[in-house]
């Protein structure tokens, strides 16, 4: 591996490291709000002071980390290692490789727990469960655009899975109906591994690039924060 290439490796574990600090720090934000003792006075109010502390630095933290993570995002790696002759050996992994996870079949996602997901550089955070990260996203894409949601469960080419229609405008013709929006309904009754795919499918059909999109997770035992993408 050339030192360009290696470089291109490392920002990419840098940026998937920076697009995770929001909802850490989001979610610390919480934790921190919880633990202060509303019952005493003078720790509620030490408490508050702290958080107003807190939300005005971390406020303050958005606008350049934005502006970094798109400067590395600039950065063009070596033309000519693209036409560069193929090497026989494999080759090697970055020292420190990313903290991205493939989209595929594994097991140890059965460890992990998804808190949110990023959007074309837009955060959004919730409770730590695969059902309640699908609901969310479908409340996200349905309040930039509802009728592209809705056009998905419209004849004569519906949305669905091994003839299974993922969404509807009757709740009783899924098996476990959530409601998305005004007589719309998705199935919810996916498995981490086909709600993967099925997300996949469902940000191209509504025309977003898989590469603005990632989805957070943490561990159930360690906590520990990382990124998910289902780039192919």
């Amino acid at each position: 591996m050339s030192e360009r290439q290696a470089v291109t490796a490392q920002i990419t574990a840098v940026i998937q490291q920076l697009e995770a600090l929001n909802p850490a720090l989001e979610s610390l934000s919480q934790a921190l709000w919880q633990a202060i003792d509303h019952e005493d006075e003078a720790r509620l109010a030490a408490g508050v002071r702290f958080k107003q502390r807190y939300n005005a630095r971390r406020s303050a933290l958005h606008a350049p980390l934005d502006q970094l993570i798109q400067l590395l995002r600039e950065y063009e790696p070596d033309p000519s290692a693209q036409t560069a002759p193929e090497q026989t050996d494999p080759p090697e992994q970055p020292t420190s490789p990313p903290q991205e996870t493939p989209l595929a079949p594994d097991p140890r996602l059965e460890q992990k727990e998804p808190f949110g997901f990023i959007l074309e550089g837009h955060t959004v955070t919730t409770p730590s469960a695969w059902p309640l990260f699908y609901d969310a996203l479908l409340q996200e894409l349905y309040g930039r655009d509802p009728s592209r949601l809705h056009r998905l469960a419209e004849e004569p080419d519906p949305f669905s899975d091994q003839d299974r229609r993922l969404f509807d405008r009757i709740p009783d013709h899924l098996e476990d109906p959530l409601p998305v929006g005004e007589q719309l309904f998705a199935e919810a009754d996916l498995d981490p591994e086909a709600l993967l795919q099925i997300t996949s499918r469902l940000l191209r059909t509504l025309g977003y690039s898989l590469d603005s999109f990632k989805i957070l997770l943490k561990e159930k035992k360690r906590g520990t924060v990382e990124t998910l993408s289902i780039a192919a």
